[in-house]
């Protein structure tokens, strides 16, 4: 992960899904990075669970990966759309650029800006919660976040 003030940190985060059933689910959510280490379970409804894991420390870094749906809003996911927003504040545009695979996740390339300039780039999978990877840029264009799915076992 890049870090703000050009600080890389790397670590391991592991979602496992202990139980997912009858719209009942069971998450055990654990970070390692640094000297840092912590885990926990979750469990609930889905929404339950989303909403207890980015209120908690170990599922706060999460909220980067989960904002893409909102970006979306609802629309078909597919090579070449765009669509953009005008604000008081200036434009912001949307556009799906192409397809990628990270980890055996397949999942299409979108890119946001904010009046012209990219300040997030992700890798979107619409039949999964979160995406196997987000990069968020400054206004000058330098990397502020980058965050990659490198390991994805079903099951």
């Amino acid at each position: 992960m890049a870090g703000s003030g050009g600080q890389e940190r790397t670590g391991e985060y592991v979602i496992d899904v202990l139980k997912a059933a009858d719209d009942q689910y069971e998450l055990q959510v654990s970070l390692t990075m640094g000297g840092m280490s912590s885990e926990r379970t979750f469990s609930g409804t889905r929404a339950e669970v989303q909403r207890q894991m980015l209120s908690s420390r170990v599922g706060g870094m999460l909220a980067p990966l989960t904002t893409m749906r909102g970006f979306y809003g609802g629309r078909a996911l597919q090579v070449g759309r765009s669509w953009s927003y005008s604000t008081e504040q200036g434009t912001a545009s949307f556009e799906v650029t192409g397809t990628e695979s990270y980890a055996g996740v397949d999942c299409f390339v979108s890119e946001a800006s904010a009046n012209g300039t990219v300040v997030h780039e992700a890798c979107v999978s619409p039949d999964r919660g979160l995406a196997p990877y987000v990069a968020y840029y400054d206004e000058s264009g330098e990397l502020t976040y980058e965050m990659t799915l490198v390991d994805y076992e079903a099951g």
